[in-house]
């Protein structure tokens, strides 16, 4: 009775447990969602809780690198900076889009070409790196007006504020960036896995009022969210503020800050501030955000440096590899989890992209340098350290210690710190110096807490040394692939496992003294290198070392091999990751990172693959390199490099060598002082025939600047006229009367920046520029007379070098102006001189659309087009070049051609290099020598690659990338020479040079697109008519046409409500043309209907669109959509159950309805006689074609319904042609034909309605739509399909459920399938013999009746005995049939027997005794016992044992049953001791078909090779997708063969044995008892006993069985069995002797004892 309970309560434990298993290997990843705002869960790819994010499931420690694709106009090279960032090991790229590239115009969003993110998304996506996307709408980012337009400057909003020109002004940009990054989101296959709103949103003036903003912040979010990004939004605040966080009104999802601790002074590289390094940044995290992962969303990579600066160069001493040592790893120690650094690589300020705070270069003395080098030590300290941390998964949930451990602590030493975190098991210390720019070195010993008790280090004696400005980690309980580092002083490079095999490379400072413990890591045999110490201490095996440039190489006896190394030769050594599944692709999954490649190479390697036996590398080199993989699968052989077999060495130690060769490449560059140049007069303004009548007027009364009080007549600052970037010139008229002497001049352009005069071609003067001047006031002497009367002109050049950046709100810097300020003429009025001005060609309506808004100025050549490539320069004089330069001030400007062809396969940087020469003028005149005052722009195909200031610096080096240059064509170079000095100034030292060529496995450079030069015509301003942004004239709006296509200027005051409700009308119009999907906000919704309400005023323009659109096409769209708008509005209003789209839908409509009301009701109202003035001084101008006085009904006529694309209304009893058609168009996500045959008025647009679907809330279904509704039908393919849609989500939710419940018993049916199938055969049997027994009963009873008598007709004795015979004939067969039947039931009965009492032994059995079966499975293990887990997780692996143990054991019962009898058969029923072998044996060999797999999953996850069950079994299975179906089968049996040769020698023995005792057992009874047979607890014992000896001689067997399955590359038994040999000896053989005869033991009482209770239970004999 006791045994039944027992076995019934395994039995009840062993299904929960497998229950519990299934739920731990099919995972609950919502665990780690937290909820968005409001609730909703948006996505659940990325994740996050308090320790770090989560992709696809598993846990990400993201670290991040800044790059902006702006800065590298080349869009074929973004591939080659993505590689040489995930070669860092770093796994994300922050990046930020420019609004004032994209919105040059207003309401011209573009992106394509080199402002296109199709290939920057496409890039990552191959390379394999995530990216945070920040799209602003404000930046700062060191570009001009910090991301902002500068047509802003006209916006009266205070900036980044809740006011509504301002919020209304960023809609257009926000929507379509935000669509474009959407697209881009993890959710759609793409890398964005992060979207960051707004900007450092901190600094603010105590002014504003409302700071911080929760609505006005909530409201960028919102424009992201709307646009469809889904991803979690990560804040940046300039510190910890806390102004912005989730628990506030605007709720980021991850909180973050930045930080720059040493700021920007790189005139003082080696001075670190005194309380640069922030300890508190945890804590203020934790503080302000305790929920979200602690993440620094900038964090100093670099630095910045303006005009006049001391140059990147110093800069990199500054925030150099020392740096990154000590502030890095303070940030480390504290935990952070998302680390980005600001800047990876810097790039170029092209273009005039820059902010007037910096020059040409934005190097930043990043890593990656300006022209793509690798070289700087910086890169390889940062790949020291972001490769450790991606190999620690144990830091991603580590948890920092709070400062508790500080100076002192662990080493009694004041002059040391401490800085901690800890995870569950492993602990992270960071030691530095108290005083940590300290260049003194400082020796210590250290006292460390491990799971072997506090140990003092270095156990061997000695100190260790800790160098000035550099600090360490030290860990303690370090997993190296289930090998236990029980510490190290040398910091971890990584580490890898392959199969068994481990790697783990370490590192330490020039002759450093290092020591390390490996846990049970058993004998240490140095096999490269000497001066390894070694020694066994409480059970670890300890090695102390210096470090030397001379690699050691150490193995111990847990397959573990140590690379001990110096950290300028690790610098040498890659992290290389494949691609590891559909799921993760190219971007490294952290589960499958430990089997990266570890090879040994110089400059760089970009991408592995592992093919066969081969391993195929692409790098780049710049002398010829050694390649070693000293970390990879142990079956390679061959290396590869950029597609080149190398001649490859297997080494002893399990490394494949080979050298990969340079050829030093001919490099042939043109001289510039040789070529042939041409040169042009870049100042014709200042001669007295130019014609300046296309030119802007200066007649704007007043500005719109907020931030500019006008001190002259009108205003002269030149975005007033929409002259945002470059060079800009002005020209003042006026009327000499003879008095003029002197002239006062005001202007401003930003730092550095320039301004030159001249009176008709009299040169008057220049301010030079200077770093800090960003404005400049000067009297200048005229020293020339002019006539009284004569026509005279004031020319002034200035440099705009960009705007202003917005960083702190409330300033609005970006609106500083550009231009003349102010100005004072002697003998005149300011309303003398009448101004006209000139930028780049076209203003906001710029000529190169391929270069972008800002890279053309307003000199003259730029206007002209001629820094492109192709213009036509033959008529040019010849010149020798810049080098000859100018005589005296002014402006010139340079072109030449020339081919360049170099090698293909090599990176060549090129640079164009000024010399930083003097000015011997002025040093003859004034006796001190200074940099002559000169200014040179340069343009290579067209693109502005450098602004270089001579007098000001630094920069004299401009880096110009391939894709500019054409490295195999022709090239287009122009430098435009401004002088200013009296005597003149020439160009001297300027050439081109080239930097090392590295060999490289790049693809071909695509170069940039160059269109070629055309000739131009005058672009106008093209400004939206109705906004306050627009010039404005005397109070009024003024609009610009060209001259000859406008006869006179046409008016409006800009503050009637007419303006703001025709503006409205206009942008709303344009709007729902171009973007359907644009939603209105609320602020211009409100507005409107505010302004909409006003009287109607009833002056108008001839032009309302610029695009020369006249009234009546207006008039006629707006009478389509007029009767379009009150059928959306109806159709929104009856969705009354979906507000969002009843919202959306209603508010868009209503303002259009409205606006386009408006216009016709101006166009119908207005007067008949354009001559009347009565309304307005100004005409009301009539309308082309039209004559005076004509009715404007005749216009409506102009409109018809076929002009749009509306569909046919539905049929209300059956479904018509046309909407069959777009259903099936819209599901093939194609646009329906563009004209649709006519329909009613007012049908509804499906183009319009199509955009909201995506609104509607799918985990919901749609109510019900009136049947009779005639307008439901559009909408019900749509709906349908999204009804269809949430009925498959949810079948498959209920699907994944029931998944976990199947796929345990899965095997188990499949198996005993076909014993079902005999017994249901048998029952069909007996059902037959069932109806012939009826059958022949009924033929005998009327047999029976008949008697002896006489039928009629027939002799009564001939038909009975007929009858009689017939009868008997059917007895028989059912006798037989019956038979038949009860032999079938009885085989059924024995399979069922069997295949019950199998499956209940063997489930019983795993389940009970599984934690025994881990420890002595991880005794086996070469890893040692507690590296393998010791006596944790004890149940590890225990779901594949669940899985395997049912189906495997009744699989042996019922085999061995099957023979048994069958040897017993042939046998006139004697089995004797050879039967039961053989039994025994076969039903081994079928047992195993199930319990090899099994094993190798179980005992792979109780090793600790795999975290879990299915773990284990996943990456088994994925080798079918990357080796091949053969390649996972073989893995899946690995080990049949000594499993077998295990498990056949133990029954052989343990059955025999068995029935053996049983047999003597029964034979002992008296004849009458030995019917009952042998009972459970009988066969109990004897199982017990028989298992016990069987155990104990087949113990080496297991071992070797133990070893190969824990394999993770297939190895053969012989090499294994000499391997333990030779580094165990003998008595590796019996590991594990004892609790394998225990277990065995026990099992075998517990397995066969089961199996007879359930054999006796069921009347089997056993």
């Amino acid at each position: 009775m006791l045994f039944r309970t027992l076995v019934t309560a395994l039995a009840l434990s062993a299904s929960a447990v497998q229950e519990t298993t299934a739920l731990a290997i099919s995972g609950d990843l919502t665990r780690h969602i937290r909820p968005y705002k409001r609730g909703e869960v948006l996505q659940d790819i990325v994740t996050w809780d308090a320790h770090s994010l989560f992709v696809h499931g598993e846990r990400v420690m993201l670290f991040s690198g800044e790059f902006h694709p702006y800065r590298l106009p080349v869009p074929s090279l973004w591939l080659d900076v993505f590689q040489k960032i995930k070669a860092l090991g770093y796994n994300c790229v922050s990046f930020y889009t420019d609004w004032a590239l994209h919105e040059g115009q207003p309401g011209n969003f573009t992106a394509e070409g080199i402002f296109s993110y199709d290939q920057f998304f496409a890039a990552a996506s191959e390379a394999g790196i995530y990216l945070l996307a920040r799209p602003g709408p404000y930046i700062n980012a060191e570009v001009s007006g910090g991301g902002f337009p500068g047509w802003l400057q006209r916006n009266k909003a205070v900036l980044r504020t809740t006011d509504p020109e301002y919020l209304a002004a960023t809609d257009n940009y926000m929507a379509n960036i935000g669509k474009i990054i959407a697209k881009a989101q993890i959710t759609n296959g793409g890398p964005v896995i992060l979207a960051q709103p707004e900007n450092e949103y901190t600094s603010y003036l105590k002014s504003v009022t409302e700071f911080p903003s929760q609505t006005y912040f909530a409201y960028v979010e919102k424009q992201l969210r709307d646009a469809g990004i889904v991803v979690p939004l990560i804040t940046n605040e300039a510190f910890a503020a806390g102004y912005v966080t989730p628990t506030t009104a605007a709720s980021p999802d991850i909180y973050g800050f930045d930080g720059y601790p040493v700021g920007f002074d790189c005139g003082n590289p080696y001075t670190w501030p005194a309380n640069g390094l922030h300890r508190e940044y945890a804590d203020s995290h934790a503080q302000l955000s305790n929920a979200t992962p602690f993440s620094l969303v900038e964090f100093q990579g670099g630095s910045f440096d303006p005009w006049g600066g001391w140059g990147f160069q110093n800069c990199l001493e500054l925030v150099g590899y020392e740096f990154e040592r000590v502030f890095y790893k303070n940030n480390f120690a504290q935990a952070v989890k998302i680390l980005n650094l600001y800047m990876t690589f810097g790039g170029t300020n092209w273009g005039n992209l820059g902010h007037p705070g910096g020059y040409t270069s934005y190097d930043y003395a990043a890593v990656i340098d300006e022209s793509l080098g690798v070289e700087r030590e910086k890169y390889s300290e940062a790949k020291l350290e972001a490769n450790f941390l991606q190999a620690s998964p144990a830091y991603t949930t580590s948890v920092y210690q709070k400062n508790t451990h500080t100076n002192g602590s662990y080493t009694g030493n004041p002059a040391l710190t401490f800085t901690a975190t800890f995870s569950d098991i492993t602990k992270f210390f960071v030691i530095r110096q108290a005083n940590y720019s300290s260049v003194a070195n400082v020796n210590y010993q250290i006292t460390l807490p491990t799971s072997k008790g506090n140990i003092t280090i270095p156990q061997w004696g000695g100190q260790l040394t800790l160098h000035g400005r550099d600090s360490k980690f030290h860990v303690t309980d370090y997993d190296v692939g289930g090998v236990n580092l029980l510490y190290s002083t040398a910091e971890i490079f990584t580490w890898k496992q392959y199969g068994s095999k481990r790697v783990l490379v370490v590192y330490g400072g020039p002759n450093e003294q290092h020591e390390l413990a490996v846990s049970n890591g058993g004998r240490a045999r140095v096999v490269e290198g000497s001066g390894v110490k070694s020694t066994i201490k409480n059970g670890a095996t300890v090695l102390g070392f210096q470090t030397s440039p001379k690699r050691r190489v150490v193995q111990l006896g847990c397959d573990l091999d140590v690379y001990i190394l110096d950290r300028n030769s690790a610098y040498n050594y890659w992290v290389i990751d494949t691609p590891s599944d559909a799921v993760f692709g190219n971007f490294t999954k952290p589960s499958h990172l430990p089997s990266a490649l570890i090879v040994k190479a110089d400059y760089l390697l970009r991408t592995a693959i592992v093919s066969g036996n081969s391993v195929h590398l692409t790098g780049d080199l710049n002398a010829t390199s050694s390649i070693e993989v000293i970390g990879g699968p142990q079956h390679i052989r061959q290396l590869t490099y950029n597609g080149r077999a190398l001649k490859s060495r297997k080494m002893s130690c399990g490394s494949v060598t080979a050298t990969a060769n340079y050829k030093k490449p001919k490099v042939s560059i043109p001289d510039f002082s040789t070529i042939k140049w041409k040169v042009i007069n870049n100042l014709p303004e200042i001669q007295s025939n130019y014609d300046d009548s296309k030119w802007t007027a200066a007649d704007l009364t007043y500005t719109n600047n907020t931030v500019f009080n006008l001190t002259t007549p009108t205003s002269l600052s030149a975005s007033d006229y929409g002259y945002n970037t470059g060079s800009l010139v002005y020209r003042g008229h006026f009327t000499a009367t003879g008095t003029e002497k002197t002239l006062y001049l005001s202007t401003s352009g930003g730092s550095a920046y320039s301004h030159s005069i001249w009176l008709n071609d009299q040169y008057i003067g220049s301010f030079t520029g200077e770093d800090v001047v960003t404005k400049w006031n000067q009297t200048y002497n005229l020293n020339t007379t002019l006539s009284k009367g004569s026509a005279a002109i004031i020319t002034v050049v200035i440099d705009h070098m960009g705007l202003d950046e917005s960083y702190t709100i409330g300033a609005d810097a970006m609106k500083n102006p550009r231009g003349i300020l102010g100005f004072s003429l002697s003998g005149h009025a300011q309303n003398d001189v009448t101004w006209k001005l000139t930028g780049n060609l076209g203003g906001e309506n710029y000529a190169d659309k391929t270069r972008g808004p800002l890279n053309e100025g307003g000199l003259y050549a730029e206007r002209q087009g001629y820094h492109l490539p192709g213009a036509p320069t033959s008529s040019w004089k010849s010149s020798t070049g810049p080098q000859e330069g100018l005589t005296g001030p002014g402006i010139a400007f340079y072109s030449t051609t020339f081919d360049l062809n170099l090698p293909v396969g090599y990176d060549i940087p090129l640079s164009i290099s000024f010399a930083n020469s003097t000015s011997d003028a002025y040093k003859a005149a004034n006796g001190t020598a200074r940099p002559a005052a000169y200014r040179c722009q340069l343009f290579v195909n067209g693109y502005q690659f450098g602004k270089y200031v001579h007098n000001v610096g630094p920069q004299d080096v401009f880096p110009v990338p391939q894709g500019i240059w054409n490295y195999q064509g022709s090239n287009s170079l122009a430098v435009s020479l401004w002088v200013q000095e009296t005597a003149g100034a020439k160009v001297d030292g300027f050439s081109l040079v080239a930097g090392t060529a590295v060999q490289s496995g790049f693809e071909k450079v695509v170069p940039a697109p160059q269109p070629a030069w055309a000739k131009r015509v005058v672009r106008p301003q093209l400004h939206d008519p109705w906004s306050q942004q627009a010039p404005l004239c005397r109070g009024r709006l003024l609009y610009h046409y060209p001259r000859e296509t406008m006869p006179c200027l046409h008016y409006i005051d800009t503050r009637s409500p007419l303006a703001t409700r025709l503006r409205l009308s206009y942008l709303n119009l344009k709007a729902i043309e171009a973007t359907p999907t644009m939603e209105l906000s609320h602020y211009e919704t409100q507005r409107a209907r505010t302004h909409l309400a006003a009287p109607v005023d009833l002056r108008a323009l001839e032009y309302v669109s610029p695009y020369n659109e006249n009234l009546s096409e207006v008039h006629a769209k707006s009478c389509a959509l007029a009767r379009l708008a009150p059928v959306l509005i109806a159709q929104a209003k009856r969705m009354e159950e979906h507000e969002i789209a009843q919202r959306q839908l209603t508010r868009k409509l209503e303002v259009l309805q409205d606006g386009f009301a408006t216009i016709q009701t101006i166009l119908d109202t207005r007067p008949s006689n354009p001559d009347d003035d009565s309304a307005d001084e100004t005409r009301i101008p009539f309308l082309p074609g039209h004559s005076r006085g004509a009715s404007v009904a005749t216009i409506g006529t102009a409109i018809s319904p076929e002009d749009y694309d509306f569909p046919q209304p539905p049929s209300r009893n059956s479904e018509d042609s046309a909407t069959t058609t777009t259903r099936s168009m819209h599901t093939a996500n194609m646009s329906p034909p563009r004209r649709a045959p006519p329909v009613l008025p007012g049908a509804p647009r499906r183009d319009l309605l199509e955009p909201f679907s995506s609104d509607f809330d799918l985990a919901e279904p749609f109510p019900p739509l009136a049947a009779a509704d005639p307008y439901a039908s559009p909408l019900h393919h749509l709906l349908s399909m999204h009804e269809s849609l949430r009925e498959e989500m949810s079948r498959m939710a209920t699907t994944l459920q029931e998944l976990d419940g199947r796929h345990s018993m899965q095997m188990l049916n499949e198996n005993i399938r076909s014993r079902d199938e005999v017994a249901h055969l048998g029952a069909q049997v007996a059902a037959i013999g069932r109806q012939v027994h009826w059958l022949t009963s009924t033929q005998l009873q009327r047999t029976q009746a008949c008697g002896s008598g006489t039928q009629e007709g027939g002799a009564g004795p001939s038909n009975q005995y007929e009858d009689a015979s017939a009868g008997a004939g059917i007895e028989a067969a059912v006798n037989a049939v019956s038979t038949a039947a009860t032999a079938l039931r009885g085989a059924a009965r024995m399979v069922n027997v069997n295949r019950e009492g199998g499956a209940l032994a063997g489930t019983t059995v795993d389940t009970s005794l599984f934690p025994l079966d881990t420890l002595k499975t991880r005794l086996q293990s070469a890893s040692g016992f507690f590296a393998s887990g010791g006596f944790k997780g004890v149940y590890s692996g225990i779901g594949s044992a669940i899985v395997g143990s049912a189906p495997g054991a009744a699989l042996f019962f019922v085999t061995y049953d099957s023979v048994k009898r069958s040897v017993a058969e042939r046998n006139g029923g004697h089995v004797g001791a050879g039967g039961h072998m053989l039994a025994a044996s076969l039903g081994e060999v079928a047992a195993c078909a199930v319990r090899v797999p099994t094993e190798v999953v179980k005992q792979r996850a109780q090793a600790g090779v795999a975290r879990g069950s299915m773990e284990a079994l996943s990456g088994i299975l994925s080798l079918s997708r990357t080796h091949g179906f053969a390649t996972m089968w073989r893995e899946l049996y690995r080990g049949w063969s000594i499993t077998v040769m295990r498990e056949v020698p133990f029954t052989v023995i343990q059955f025999p044995l068995w029935e053996g005792m049983k047999r003597w057992s029964v034979s002992r009874r008296s004849i009458t008892d030995r019917a009952r047979g042998v009972s459970a607890g009988e066969s109990a014992v004897y199982g017990s006993l028989s298992g016990a000896v069987a155990a104990g001689l087949t113990t080496p067997l297991d071992v070797l069985k133990t070893r190969l399955m824990l394999a993770k590359e297939k190895e053969s038994v012989v090499h294994i069995t000499k391997r333990m040999w030779r580094d165990e000896g003998s008595r590796a053989f019996f590991s594990g002797l004892g609790p394998r005869t225990m277990w065995i033991s026990i099992g075998g009482a517990v397995f066969l004892g089961s199996y007879q209770y359930v054999s006796n239970a069921l009347g089997g004999i056993a």
